[in-house]
């Protein structure tokens, strides 16, 4: 990823004082806040939605109910503006994320 910049990396992420993380919440919590999650990136980027070349999303391994919401919704963004999809795995996303951010040989 040597050479890459990262654009935008808005965040809404699932909170809870008690209960930890139910995954029929969290999913919820995801479907209330995509629409402006990506709206911040977008901003955050000083881009438009028509500028991206592709849509990814994190398919597996990971919490379900939360992944198919992002898979939803990347799905009716890459039909719309007809731009390629691509599954990310999304324990490996996390790796490359922090090698990107912090300067580890080995984010794991």
């Amino acid at each position: 990823m040597q050479g890459k910049t990262v654009l935008a990396n808005a965040l809404d992420a699932f909170k809870t004082k008690k209960e930890g993380m139910i995954p029929s919440h969290v999913a919820e919590h995801h479907v209330d806040v995509c629409d402006v999650v990506l709206q911040k990136a977008l901003e955050q980027a000083k881009i438009s939605i028509y500028d991206v070349d592709a849509i990814a999303f994190s398919q597996s391994p990971g919490i379900g109910h939360c992944l198919r919401i992002g898979a939803v919704m990347a799905r009716i963004l890459a039909t719309k503006l007809n731009k390629p999809l691509i599954g990310v795995n999304h324990c490996i996303a996390h790796l490359e994320v922090g090698r990107l951010f912090f300067p580890v040989k080995d984010p794991v």
